[in-house]
C-alpha cells in the first residue's frame, strides 16, 4: 500500500510538472504573439499621421485619446466629387471594432478658415467633407477608410491605395504595460 501511494504521488507530481511545463510553453507563446502585435501597432502609428496632402486633414496637431477632433476630406482629390453621402468606416488597431465603427460626414459648402492647413486647396474646385471623430481611450492607432455608404457591397471606397489610413493617437491607455500583461494571460490555456 505504502507503494502504491508512493507511485501514485510521483505520477501525480509529474503530472502537475507536465502542465506547468505546457502553461509555460503557452505562456511564451502568448508572449511572443503579443509583443509581434504591440510591435505592428508601433510600426503602424511609425506609419501613422495627422493628414495627406490634398486629401484629408484633422484640426489639431495631434489625436488625443478621449476627446473628439474634426476629419476634413475633400472627395475631388480622389474622384468621389459625385457623391452627396460619406462616411467614414472606423476600426482601432487592426480593424478591431469601436464605438463608431460608421461616421457619417457633411458637406461643406466651402472650407472654413479655421480649418487651417493653409496649403491645402480652397478653391471652388474642390469639395470637401467634415465629420467627427471621437478618439477612444485605450487606442494607439485609429484605422479608417472613407466610403460612400455603410453597405460594403454597394460602397465605392477610399483605401489609400490598399493601405487604408491611420491616425496615431496620444496620451491613451493603449501602450500601457497592464494591457499587455491582460492580454497574455487572457491567451494563456490554464
Amino acid at each position: 500500500a505504502a507503494e502504491k501511494a508512493e507511485r501514485e504521488k510521483e505520477e501525480h507530481e509529474r503530472e502537475e510538472e507536465e502542465r506547468t511545463r505546457e502553461y509555460r510553453q503557452d505562456e511564451q507563446a502568448a508572449e511572443v504573439e503579443v509583443n509581434n502585435f504591440r510591435a505592428s501597432l508601433h510600426e503602424r502609428g511609425r506609419n501613422a499621421s495627422t493628414s495627406k496632402e490634398g486629401v484629408w486633414f484633422i484640426d489639431v496637431e495631434e489625436a488625443k485619446a478621449g476627446e473628439t477632433v474634426r476629419l476634413y476630406y475633400n472627395v475631388t482629390a480622389v474622384g468621389l466629387q459625385w457623391t452627396n453621402v460619406l462616411y467614414m468606416k472606423c476600426g482601432v488597431e487592426g480593424w478591431n471594432p469601436c464605438a463608431h465603427e460608421y461616421i457619417e460626414m457633411s458637406k461643406l459648402e466651402e472650407l472654413p478658415e479655421s480649418a487651417g492647413h493653409p496649403e491645402l486647396p480652397k478653391d471652388h474646385e474642390n469639395q470637401w467633407f467634415v465629420g467627427e471623430v471621437p478618439i477612444p481611450d485605450d487606442a494607439m492607432v485609429l484605422d479608417f477608410v472613407i466610403c460612400t455608404s455603410t453597405v460594403p457591397h454597394e460602397a465605392q471606397y477610399d483605401n489609400n491605395g490598399g493601405a487604408d489610413y491611420a491616425i496615431l493617437i496620444h496620451g491613451g491607455t493603449g501602450d500601457s504595460s497592464e494591457r499587455w500583461e491582460k492580454m497574455i494571460a487572457e491567451r494563456t490555456i490554464e
